[in-house]
């Protein structure tokens, strides 16, 4: 009895989980994730909404006449560097380059899957030569992550520390795995001059020593050059161009000299030989620009100011008609 009466019972906290229940949650959770990869992407619609693909229409039924019908694929290099659609127009008629039709479909930190949607419109219509910024199909700037499903890009910590919205995207994550689903958001991308220009000024102004050492370090740590073959959609794409007859070209959008100084001579090495095999397998061409730009003609040290993309845009306008005379073979 007295044994019985001095022997401790050990209870546990009021309140505590026990270790199984976190264990059989995580479990739960991990199965739930795993499912959800093979139900419908809730960011899918978003992704397609981004662009407006209805801006290709004004090209239909004019195949080999005039003006001159442009289109130019990018990420935020592209976007910085060229005006927008109606923008480029009247610089070109102002500067006397002539009458162009001009379309820029560039996407702010995009994956190349993002430009899928608008490849099927694009090649209907048929322009006369389609311009894909080179970094876009060169270099993975997110070191892998281009790779990853659209629904999971969002979770780097860095993208849920510098955007403002990313409460609502971790939430509509969520709700889009038990199967509700957000509506997207309407104004997604820049498809209108206003829409485009406040997105350029929102690019912010870093030159500083320490904005540089966070580039210069982001970029040895996320920098990557892809592997030949682009999805699936972009080599049906190219294929389709080449048999229509409309040259498809890689345009080389400049970074500043100084960050190209932190680029090693291997990835320079890999991306040439990218480069010709798009050329050789896909009929690609290559306009390179010639040579760096000073860090006066950029907002950072890869994003363009006004003056890059003025004198940019001068630069791209004066060499379509000798890319354009090299597929006459003239």
């Amino acid at each position: 009895m007295a044994d019985r009466k001095n022997k401790t019972v050990v209870k546990a906290p009021r309140g505590a989980v026990p270790l199984w229940v976190w264990i059989a949650a995580a479990m739960l959770f991990a199965g739930v994730v795993l499912f959800a990869h093979q139900l419908p992407d809730p960011s899918r619609a978003e992704a397609l909404a981004y662009f407006n693909v209805k801006r290709v229409e004004r090209f239909a039924g004019q195949q080999g006449g005039h003006p001159l019908r442009v289109v130019v694929l990018g990420i935020s290099h592209a976007q910085c560097a060229l005006f927008f659609d109606e923008e480029m127009e009247a610089f070109s008629r102002t500067n006397g380059f002539g009458e162009i039709q001009f379309l820029r479909f560039a996407k702010l930190d995009g994956a190349i899957a993002d430009f899928v949607p608008v490849l099927g419109p694009i090649s209907e219509a048929r322009p006369d030569i389609v311009l894909i910024e080179a970094n876009l199909l060169l270099f993975d700037f997110r070191g892998g992550m281009d790779d990853m499903p659209q629904r999971f890009r969002f979770l780097r910590s860095e993208e849920l520390r510098d955007r403002g919205d990313d409460r609502n995207k971790l939430r509509n994550y969520f709700l889009g795995m038990l199967g509700i689903q957000q509506r997207p958001r309407q104004a997604a991308g820049p498809n209108d001059a206003a829409s485009d220009r406040k997105a350029y000024l929102n690019i912010r102004h870093r030159q500083s020593e320490l904005d540089f050492s966070r580039y210069r370090d982001a970029g040895a740590d996320r920098l990557r050059v892809r592997s030949f073959g682009a999805p699936t959609a972009f080599i049906d794409f190219f294929e389709s161009m080449k048999r229509t007859g409309v040259p498809v070209v890689m345009l080389d959008v400049p970074r500043s000299a100084k960050a190209n100084a932190i680029r090693s001579d291997d990835i320079n090495a890999a991306a040439q030989r990218l480069i010709r095999q798009y050329q050789d397998a896909c009929g690609l061409r290559y306009l390179a620009y010639p040579g760096p730009l000073g860090t006066e003609y950029f907002k950072d040290f890869v994003h363009m100011n006004e003056q890059g993309r003025e004198r940019y845009s001068r630069w791209f306008l004066s060499e379509l008609p000798r890319v354009l005379e090299r597929r006459d073979g003239s």
